[in-house]
């Protein structure tokens, strides 16, 4: 027994008609999801770490976003954890949110980028810079060579 409720609820039959609507019979709930992760921890439930992001690809335009869209969507195909901008902030908030969630790998897209079919992939822990192709599978080919190589470093101590 915990002490407390995880939740709550009840008829609510006159609700909408108090809000000028048709007499409706009707039901509602609601979740206390601080208590269900309170009543978890009593029992002491493992809980899975989250992935962090592998690759954050920051944009500059429309065209750039739509582009972003599509490389995400073959790296959350091939299970590699990415992330891009929807809330349409600048350049630098964009590189700075991609610092903050511990990105490992950042790209920028812009017009370009687009225009030569490659841009450049950096790693944030050592700065280094490699240029990649965005197109199909060559991006995600490019892809996993550079963070492999980025992997074999960091286990020989030599950059990380």
């Amino acid at each position: 027994s915990l002490g407390f409720a995880l939740g709550g609820g009840g008829r609510y039959d006159g609700l909408v008609e108090e809000f000028g609507g048709k007499p409706t019979p009707g039901l509602g709930f609601g979740l206390g999801l601080d208590r269900i992760m309170m009543a978890l921890e009593a029992q002491q439930m493992e809980f899975p770490q989250l992935s962090k992001c592998e690759m954050y690809i920051a944009t500059m335009g429309e065209e750039a976003q739509k582009k972003a869209f599509l490389l995400l969507n073959e790296l959350h195909r091939c299970g590699i954890p990415a992330d891009t901008d929807l809330c349409g902030r600048g350049l630098k908030a964009q590189m700075k949110y991609a610092d903050k969630i511990g990105a490992k790998f950042t790209m920028v897209l812009g017009d370009n980028e687009l225009q030569q079919g490659k841009a450049e992939m950096k790693n944030m822990k050592t700065g280094e810079k490699r240029k990649i192709s965005i197109s199909g599978e060559d991006f995600i080919n490019d892809y996993v060579t550079v963070s492999t190589e980025a992997e074999d470093f960091s286990q020989d101590g030599i950059f990380f």
